[in-house]
């Protein structure tokens, strides 16, 4: 016998904002698909923030049982960083700073929203530029 799960009231989006009521930590949706969500916590450990990976039907009951609170009217935002000089990273040169550029790729939110295989497109992606860049933003 399948036991019914209920779909949340509202379909969560990146940059949703939401309360863990647990411990009173704000968190913001970096990612959100069928399967997973991905939540940058509002408090950071060594100088960054922490993010944590959840099954999406997870993330569902909790919002459901009131574990995690969507919170519409915070003004946080952990996404709109500020724009990097991609250059910085390893494996990244100015002319594949200035494609990642023109393809719209300008803060560490536009990377961590974009899957790989759109990233491997700009020209100068490869392997290991990707994994620097990956790394660089998290």
């Amino acid at each position: 016998m399948a036991v019914a799960t209920t779909a949340p009231a509202v379909e969560p989006s990146v940059s949703d904002v939401y309360t863990d009521t647990r411990v009173d930590e704000q968190h913001q949706l970096c990612y959100v698909d069928d399967q997973i969500v991905v939540l940058r916590s509002a408090s950071q450990q060594d100088g960054r923030h922490t993010h944590r990976l959840e099954r999406r039907q997870t993330f569902d009951e909790y919002v459901e049982a009131g574990r995690f609170e969507p919170d519409p009217d915070s003004g946080l935002d952990l996404l709109a960083a500020e724009t990097h000089d991609w250059a910085e990273v390893a494996h990244i040169g100015e002319q594949t700073r200035e494609n990642l550029s023109d393809a719209g790729f300008e803060t560490a939110a536009d990377i961590i929203s974009t899957d790989d295989d759109e990233l491997r497109d700009v020209n100068g992606i490869g392997t290991k530029a990707l994994r620097n860049l990956r790394e660089y933003v998290r």
